[in-house]
């Protein structure tokens, strides 16, 4: 019995946790808030980075329930932001070209959001500063 109780005991610590390793950093908050929607965040970003086409769709167009409260939604934005720096400009841009008008909408507003949070007290940089070919592609649409 006592073996049992510490078995419980030492799985519901486990299942607490809200580590995510990755590439990036992923703000606390946000995996916190994932994690309590049963949502695999980490994984999900993780599997964005190597390049899987679902992944980056689904995290750079989603509204998430759980990153709908201002800070997390930041957060997200900071993922975003990220994500698009590793994958590169190249690679980006060959993704969201098949986006339809307001799942670039929301792309945008992510990385926005995601300079904001990056930026902190600073003047955030523009999006047309650290992805040009991005912003031309976002003109011509």
């Amino acid at each position: 019995m006592r073996r049992t109780i510490i078995i419980i005991l030492l799985s519901i610590l486990y299942s607490c946790r809200v580590d995510c390793e990755s590439e990036i950093y992923i703000p606390k908050l946000i995996l916190e808030n994932a994690r309590s929607n049963f949502y695999p965040y980490c994984k999900n970003v993780n599997l964005a980075l190597k390049g899987n086409i679902g992944s980056i769709k689904e995290l750079f167009t989603t509204h998430y329930s759980f990153a709908s409260d201002g800070e997390s939604g930041y957060a997200h934005g900071f993922v975003v932001l990220e994500i698009t720096r590793e994958l590169g400009e190249d690679k980006v841009l060959e993704i969201i070209s098949s986006f339809s008008k307001e799942e670039l909408n929301i792309y945008v507003s992510y990385i926005e959001v995601g300079l904001d949070y990056e930026s902190g007290t600073k003047k955030p940089l523009k999006l047309k500063d650290i992805f040009p070919k991005i912003d031309n592609f976002l003109n011509e649409q």
